[in-house]
C-alpha cells in the first residue's frame, strides 16, 4: 500500500527528518534498532568491519569508500532488509561489494560503489565524486536498463539513504517515487543532478 506524504504521522515524518541537525552515528543507532527487530535468515545481525578489511578493498579496487559508509560498515557488515540487504566486505558473503563490482568492473571507473540490493537484480550505488553532488548521493541501477547508467537518483547521501531504505517496505512504499514525501524526507535531494529524479521515470 503506497502512503503519501499527508497520510504520514508527524512523528514518523520527524524519525528520518532529523537526519539533518544529528551526528551519523546517532542516525545509524536507530537505523539498527529497526533492523535488529526485522525477519532476516540469520537472527543475527552480521558484526562491523574491521579497519584493516576496509584498506584491502581499497588498495584492491583503488577507490576510497565515503566516511558515511565506513561508519555503517563499521557498525554491520552487511544485513539483509527483508528481501533487500546492506552490502559489506567479505569475500564469504553472499552480499559482497567486491563480488558485485567484479561482475561490473566499469563501475570502478564510473566511481560508483555498489552499497544495497534490491532483491530483484538491481542495485543502489553510492557516486564516488562529485557529478550528482557533493555529499555523495545514492542512485539506483536497473538490471533492465543494462546497469550502465543510473535509472534515478534516489537520496542525496548515504546517511539519509540508510534509514530510507530500512524502512520503506514498513511505511513508505512511495519513496523515492512520491515528490513531495521523498523530499521532505530528504530535502538535499533537490540539490543533486546528473541523473533523472524518480518521480519523473
Amino acid at each position: 500500500m503506497f502512503h503519501k506524504l499527508g497520510g504520514l504521522t508527524s512523528s514518523s515524518i520527524m524519525s528520518v527528518a532529523v537526519i539533518e541537525r544529528r551526528h551519523p552515528m546517532d542516525t545509524y543507532n536507530e537505523a539498527l534498532a529497526v533492523l535488529d527487530a526485522l525477519p532476516r535468515p540469520d537472527p543475527a545481525l552480521p558484526q562491523g568491519l574491521a579497519a584493516d578489511a576496509l584498506h584491502h578493498f581499497e588498495t584492491r579496487f583503488g577507490v576510497h569508500v565515503p566516511q558515511d559508509v565506513h561508519e555503517w560498515l563499521r557498525r554491520t557488515n552487511g544485513a539483509f532488509v527483508d528481501s533487500q540487504a546492506f552490502l559489506g566486505i567479505a569475500p564469504d558473503m553472499p552480499n559482497d561489494m567486491g563480488e558485485v563490482l567484479t561482475h561490473y568492473p566499469h563501475w570502478v571507473q564510473a566511481q560508483w560503489l555498489p552499497v544495497a540490493v534490491d532483491g530483484c537484480g538491481n542495485v543502489y550505488v553510492v557516486a564516488l565524486d562529485a557529478r550528482y553532488g557533493p555529499s555523495h548521493p545514492v542512485l539506483f541501477m536497473d538490471h533492465e536498463d543494462g546497469m550502465d547508467q543510473p535509472a534515478y537518483l534516489v537520496a542525496s547521501s548515504f546517511r539519509h539513504f540508510v534509514p530510507l531504505f530500512i524502512r520503506k517496505e514498513q511505511q513508505w512504499m512511495a519513496w523515492p517515487f512520491d515528490r513531495a514525501l521523498t523530499l521532505a524526507l530528504d530535502p538535499e535531494l533537490a540539490s543533486c543532478t546528473g541523473a533523472p529524479w524518480p518521480w519523473d521515470t
